[in-house]
């Protein structure tokens, strides 16, 4: 089903690439989009496979492939992907990626 409709709330998307020498985690330069953001609180399992407290339900468009560890920034705050997916519709078409988030610890 495709919502690009729906897309209305701007968040900067930042992804991750790996840690530096020190441990600090860097990414690819920032880009700003419209995604569905729905603040739901809802138990997901994350991609490790630890059972999560997810903050928000995320719908993208296509256009990006958010992994765990990405960063979105909404509203000023900062929330890492937990785990993502690109679900089909009952024709088997995507228009979307669904992924949920947690706040990211600084």
């Amino acid at each position: 089903m495709i919502i690009g409709w729906a897309f209305n709330q701007e968040v900067v998307y930042k992804k991750f690439t790996g840690d530096d020498g020190w441990g600090v985690p860097t990414y690819e330069p920032p880009i700003t989009l419209e995604v569905w953001w729905s603040a739901k609180m809802r138990l997901v399992r994350a991609a490790n496979g630890e059972e999560k407290m997810s903050e928000a339900d995320v719908k993208t468009p296509l256009t990006i492939d958010p992994k765990a560890n990405d960063v979105f920034e909404y509203k000023g705050k900062d929330y890492r992907v937990l785990n993502s997916g690109t679900p089909p519709n009952i024709y088997g078409e995507t228009g979307h990626r669904s992924l949920f988030v947690e706040t990211a610890v600084v």
